[in-house]
């Protein structure tokens, strides 16, 4: 029988869980027999440095209007980080120092989406889901504004007012 195990941590991304029970039901209809590795955020960022997985659930990180950040992050070999890189391929590494020297705009993000497209074709990483962020307020929050992105969220001009 084929088996894998998917390393899953619900500390920093609780949807993970859910997405993992998905993932296994799925490829269970398959003849896959995935088990489920759910640790706390200390014991999955040691697993998946040590490379102890053979699936892993992951979030990119970094400003999400710069992609260098989570390239270079999990998939550059050089990075020797907490987490550690998740995919090791020279000709990547090459790609992701090469994009750090163009100055063009347009030619920067076509050679980002070279890259993105390298990735796909190598499978070097399936993305599942994009996870939205949810705010919810009631008429008592005076002095909020949606931000452009949660790390823009300004709270200093937020206050709880008596209605």
């Amino acid at each position: 029988p084929f088996e894998v195990s998917m390393l899953v941590d619900a500390d920093v991304f609780p949807q993970a869980k859910s997405i993992a029970e998905v993932m296994q039901g799925t490829l269970g209809e398959l003849g896959i027999d995935m088990q489920i590795r759910l640790l706390d955020f200390g014991g999955w960022s040691e697993a998946l440095q040590n490379g102890e997985y053979d699936m892993a659930t992951n979030i990119s990180w970094g400003a999400p209007y710069d992609p260098h950040s989570s390239l270079s992050g999990m998939f550059s070999g050089g990075y020797t980080g907490t987490e550690g890189v998740i995919y090791a391929d020279p000709a990547l590494d090459e790609m992701i120092a090469e994009v750090t020297t163009i100055r063009d705009e347009d030619e920067r993000q076509a050679y980002y989406d070279s890259i993105w497209t390298y990735m796909d074709e190598n499978a070097a990483v399936a993305p599942i889901v994009y996870s939205l962020r949810v705010y919810a307020l009631d008429g008592s929050v005076d002095g909020w504004t949606l931000p452009g992105t949660e790390y823009d969220l300004d709270l200093n001009t937020v206050s709880i007012v008596a209605r």
